[in-house]
C-alpha cells in the first residue's frame, strides 16, 4: 500500500480519537460505575471500538513513511491510537474509567467559574 501522508493519517485518527477518549474517560452504560455524567451505550462503545481497530490496521498496513517526519508522525500515531484502543476496550469490558468523583467534581466548579 503506497504511503498516504501526514495529512491522511493526522484525519484519520482524528476521527477516532474522540470517539475513544470518550469511552476511557467516562465509560460505558451498564458496565462502568454510573457517576453523573454521560456515558456511551455499550453499542456505540463497539462502534467507537470497531472504527478505532480499522483505523489502527490500516494504519499498521502503511509500511514505513518516506520521510523520516512522515515515519515519526506515522509511529507516534500508530502508538497513540493503540494505547486507546487498549484503553477503551479495557474500560468496555469493565475496567474503571479515568474520571472519578473528584475529577467531576473540579470539572464542574470549572465549568460554573472558568475564569478564577
Amino acid at each position: 500500500m503506497p504511503f498516504a501522508g501526514i495529512d491522511a493519517i493526522e484525519s484519520e485518527f482524528s476521527r477516532v480519537r474522540n470517539w475513544l477518549v470518550e469511552i476511557c474517560l467516562h465509560g460505558v452504560s451498564g458496565i462502568s460505575p454510573y457517576l453523573g455524567h454521560h456515558q456511551m451505550s455499550e453499542a456505540k462503545a463497539d462502534e467507537g471500538l470497531a472504527k478505532g481497530r480499522k483505523v489502527l490496521a490500516w494504519m499498521e498496513a502503511q509500511g514505513r513513511g518516506p520521510t523520516a517526519r512522515a515515519r515519526l508522525v506515522l509511529d507516534n500515531k500508530r502508538g497513540e491510537l493503540r494505547r486507546f484502543v487498549d484503553h477503551a476496550a479495557a474500560v468496555r469490558h469493565g475496567a474503571p474509567q479515568k474520571m472519578t468523583v473528584a475529577d467531576y467534581a473540579k470539572l464542574d466548579d470549572w465549568l460554573r467559574n472558568p475564569h478564577r
